[in-house]
């Protein structure tokens, strides 16, 4: 006899068009309409194990119990007169549970084809038309409420060093080791100050520090390579000499960058993500170390203050795919990447507001995200903030929301108080 308990399981995925949600189709004999996975409570089952066992049995799709979200609702309907000798007597009715499994695009589903004919995946207005059961469509509402907040787990492969990612939000400390940066130029253009800035971000809770010797900030002139290597390698090398904490080198010059590597950054922060120095993506592929492939517009000197672009989400997507071709090709290992949008560089305060608003797209790309949003002038507009010291709130805003979209690392100024934005949001998900 039939178990009159069942389930539906909403499958989303994360792409560059946003949340997409599959639509399953049955084989005429079975109704022909559309719908999620649905499967029936065998013996001994939870409403959570069989939905496991239907994703994998219809999808063959295998996930584990923490990526099943119970979306706390459970509707009841009536089963059809000629249904009933199938289950105990006295039954009228079929108990449904809804869960939701959120997955990467790159997750590949093949469909049983004694059970769906088709399947698409749509964009959420579509599928509450091609779900016809108000239970579905209730479900999907559900589903579609959370956020997909687990991060995907990655190893950064840092030279010598590996750091997991997804388990909690990661801190960068920005160390600008700068006369002109526009959050704290001339704060620590000497080595001493420096060194006391590391400490105090190290001792804060930093799990990487970004040390940098050109300004990039709007109307910033460049510097030469030697300027900028005699910055930063005497800091690199003090730092290395007392933490075994990564350390990134904020540059997109290649010499710069061999210098630091030498010196014993871990790291190649490049915010032209390998557009500006071809020799670059070379330099971190012989030295196997991390990099970030940041997304910007424009050129050394001209990164702010372009014309908008239509599509601020196709213009990101298109740069990231254009430098990780440009990494991969150079050898630099998949595991070596991560991928920043570049908040503020050549970006209208609507498109970074935008971009903050759907940073969980950007995992369609596959790979580790930083964002950095800390201080800057998008901030200050919508918070009517004029000084960059003033933005500490406004920052700690975007810290907690990009936790929340999926982000693996905060590039910051202020490491306390990103660190407990990180704690107290990762807290509330935990619970939710």
């Amino acid at each position: 006899m039939r178990i009159p308990r069942s389930v539906q399981v909403v499958i989303i995925r994360e792409s560059f068009h946003g949340r997409e949600v599959l639509a399953l189709r049955r084989i005429p004999a079975r109704g022909g309409f559309w719908q999620p996975v649905t499967g029936r409570v065998e013996a001994g089952e939870s409403f959570a194990e069989t939905a496991r066992r239907e994703v994998g049995e219809e999808l063959n799709l295998h996930v584990a119990p923490s990526d099943i979200h119970d979306l706390g609702y459970c509707h009841s309907y009536a089963l059809k007169r000629e249904w009933l000798v199938n289950y105990p007597q006295g039954t009228t009715h079929n108990d449904e549970a809804a869960f939701a499994i959120f997955i990467g695009p790159e997750v590949e589903i093949r469909t049983d084809p004694g059970e769906h004919d088709a399947h698409e995946w749509l964009l959420p207005d579509a599928a509450f038309e091609r779900f016809i059961w108000h239970g579905n469509r209730e479900a999907l509402r559900r589903a579609l409420a959370l956020r997909n907040t687990t991060r995907r787990r990655f190893e950064w492969r840092c030279g010598g060093k590996t750091l997991v990612l997804g388990e909690t939000a990661r801190v960068m400390g920005i160390l600008n080791v700068t006369p002109d940066s526009f959050a704290d130029g001339g704060r620590f253009d000497s080595l001493g100050p420096a060194l006391v800035q590391a400490e105090r971000m190290i001792a804060d809770g930093a799990d990487i520090l970004d040390v940098g010797g050109e300004s990039t900030r709007p109307g910033a002139a460049t510097v030469s390579t030697d300027e900028e290597t005699a910055r930063v390698v005497p800091v690199i090398a003090r730092l290395r000499a007392v933490t075994h904490l990564p350390i990134s080198a904020d540059t997109y010059k290649s010499d710069v960058a061999l210098a630091a590597i030498e010196a014993g950054a871990d790291i190649v922060n490049d915010i032209s993500g390998l557009r500006f120095d071809p020799q670059l993506a070379k330099v971190v592929a012989r030295a196997g170390v991390g990099v970030v492939l940041m997304h910007s517009r424009g050129t050394p000197g001209a990164l702010h203050g372009l014309p908008p672009v239509d599509d601020i989400f196709a213009d990101v997507e298109a740069g990231l795919r254009h430098s990780l071709a440009l990494a991969l090709d150079a050898g630099i290992a998949p595991e070596c990447i991560v991928l920043d949008p570049g908040i503020g560089f050549g970006k209208t305060v609507a498109d970074n507001f935008a971009l903050l608003g759907g940073f969980d797209r950007l995992a369609a790309l596959g790979f580790p995200l930083l964002i950095g949003t800390s201080r800057k002038s998008f901030l200050g507009v919508a918070a009517r903030r004029d000084h960059p010291d003033d933005r500490l709130f406004a920052t700690a805003a975007t810290t907690a929301l990009a936790v929340e979209r999926g982000a693996h690392v905060l590039r910051v100024h202020d490491v306390a108080p990103a660190r407990d934005c990180i704690t107290v949001t990762e807290a509330v998900i935990r619970e939710k």
